[in-house]
């Protein structure tokens, strides 16, 4: 029986095609989740397949020299329509698939189990599945093990996608600092101004050298620690414990590379201007109080004092709640990350001046002088080395100015210096009456259910 298309299907397939995938020569990352959904699973056949507009086609596959087949007798293309694992115990008992060439035929499937690859935008681009020429289950822990690898799968995907965006980036920073030389040269009877201009332009391309050497190391990192476990258990080196702390770990840095890959798109989508904001009224405290929670746990295990200070009646703003959120936890996340054990770090909300004022204060390592007006610049750390202490792009204080910015807002830092700690102050302006009565009017707009004539 022929799968239906999915509704979305013109969506998923342009979300496929912008991971250029389709038709590229095999990987050592993805053959090795296939063997280990293999090993794990004692399947004879593991397979990442791709569904396009007429054929599943292989990335990786172990036990199956074939490369793709048509779609319309893909179990795939029945898997894609699911949220979770799509399992066929005997295929010669279901009717969808009794008479399907790939049952009655080889590679004569008798089980098929097929995990969704779905992207974060919830688009369904394939599967990682296995199958098995005669009827049989799956154990609990086998099925939870193909979800995971699932994820990984979808995040070496995604990291393709953000390679394209890192490389788009690295031509605009190109182009910016090309610019920059000519407009210099253009003023050649002011030599002090060239000379400045050229320096300017050499950091510039020592910064975009440290970044790409940076985001090579910080995507190698969690990967060599998947590929370690991952090796360990194709070995059967580990008792159940152990294959347990492996999928962990194998999840935990999935979940790092997927943080990595967040930011990397957003600084694509800011290059871009393709970076859109939700627009509303909002209670910053309750942003603030949710942005706290997130932190704590890292705050608890250095013993950081986390104080907030909430003035009375402060107002509204009018902005994008989750991109608010995401510049607040920016801060407070990296007030955590740069403070010592035992140390302490403040958030203040206050109306000031006709405006909302956020303040970050932390008693840390503090901001170098020299660093201090480049601090929210792209492709700027205060530690570039891949041996620096911490970890990350040093994309975060980037991606929070502009969010703030385009909500007519600004954000500044002060430090008195290294080990004196910082601080961060975030200035919006307060929503008046005239702007909160369109807002609501938006909301009710946006909520209404939709006429026919919206069809």
């Amino acid at each position: 029986m022929k799968a239906p298309l999915p509704q979305n299907e013109a969506a998923r397939l342009a979300a496929l095609h912008q991971l250029a995938v389709l038709d590229t020569a095999p990987e050592v990352a993805y053959d090795g989740i296939t063997r280990l959904a293999a090993h794990i699973c004692q399947a004879p056949v593991a397979l990442i397949s791709l569904v396009d507009e007429d054929r599943q086609w292989f990335k990786a596959r172990t036990g199956l020299e074939t490369r793709e087949t048509p779609r319309d007798v893909a179990f795939c293309a029945h898997a894609i329509l699911q949220n979770d694992l799509f399992i066929v115990p005997d295929a010669l008992a279901d009717e969808r698939f009794k008479d399907n060439p790939l049952v009655t035929s080889h590679p004569r499937i008798r089980f098929y189990a097929g995990a969704p690859l779905i992207n974060a935008d919830g688009h369904t681009l394939g599967t990682l599945c296995i199958n098995d020429t005669v009827p049989r289950e799956l154990s609990a822990e086998q099925q939870e093990a193909l979800r995971t690898l699932a994820r990984l799968t979808v995040t070496q995907l995604e990291l393709r996608r953000a390679s394209v965006a890192l490389a788009r980036a690295n031509e605009e920073l190109d182009r910016e600092v090309a610019e920059r030389v000519r407009a210099e040269r253009e003023r050649a009877e002011l030599l002090e101004r060239e000379q400045a201009a050229r320096a300017a332009a050499e950091a510039a391309n020592r910064a975009k050298d440290e970044f790409l050497a940076t985001v090579s190391h910080e995507l190698r990192t969690p990967l060599t620690s998947m590929m370690g476990w991952v090796e360990l258990l194709q070995l059967g080196m580990l008792d159940d414990k152990g294959r347990a702390h492996a999928l962990e770990v194998i999840a935990n840095s999935a979940q790092a590379q997927a943080q990595l890959i967040a930011d990397l798109l957003d600084i694509s989508r800011i290059v871009s201007g393709r970076l859109r904001l939700d627009v509303r009224a909002v209670e910053l405290a309750s942003i603030i109080e949710v942005a706290l929670d997130v932190v704590r746990p890292a705050a608890e295990a250095k013993a950081i004092q986390l104080h907030a200070e909430f003035g009375a009646e402060t107002g509204e703003v009018s902005g994008d709640p989750t991109r608010l959120q995401q510049v607040i936890w920016n801060l407070l996340s990296n007030a955590v990350k740069f403070t010592p054990d035992g140390g302490r770090v403040t958030v203040q909300l206050a109306r000031v001046n006709g405006q909302i004022e956020i303040n970050v204060t932390d008693n840390g390592a503090g901001i170098a002088p020299d660093f201090l007006p480049h601090v929210f610049e792209r492709f700027r750390q205060g530690d570039s080395t891949t041996t620096r202490q911490h970890s990350g792009l040093g994309l975060g204080l980037a991606i929070a100015r502009h969010l703030v910015e385009l909500h007519g807002g600004t954000v500044t830092a002060e430090s008195a210096g290294l080990g004196h700690g910082a601080t961060f102050r975030l200035r919006l302006p307060v929503l008046c009456a005239r702007a909160k009565a369109a807002d609501a009017a938006h909301i009710k707009q946006t909520n209404a259910p939709a006429s026919f004539a919206d069809a």
